[in-house]
């Protein structure tokens, strides 16, 4: 069943009262694409073969490569065009 939400303060609480709230997202067939877990405090992403891909943990970990795949981290600046440009990335690691 889809949520919409059409408000300018739209909020979506989960959890409460001894239970924590995870939020999933999943694809078309089902499979998790990203997982925030309030237990263990930490955002994944994932494929679309299910393996995470990128996770932010509550210790201020960030991961990002994994399953054969190189990680790669780009900022760029605030009047930056077209942030799927690398060429216009500032810092590229």
């Amino acid at each position: 069943m889809p949520i919409t939400l059409n408000d300018d303060n739209g909020n979506i609480f989960a959890g409460g009262d001894g239970t924590d709230g995870d939020l999933v997202l999943q694809d078309g067939s089902g499979r998790e694409r990203v997982h925030m877990n309030a237990d263990g405090q930490r955002m994944e992403l994932h494929n679309t073969n299910g393996d995470i891909i990128s996770m932010m943990g509550g210790g201020a970990n960030m991961r990002l490569g994994t399953n054969g795949q190189n990680g790669g981290i780009y900022l760029y600046r605030s009047n930056t065009s077209d942030i799927f440009n690398v060429s216009q990335a500032c810092i590229r690691a």
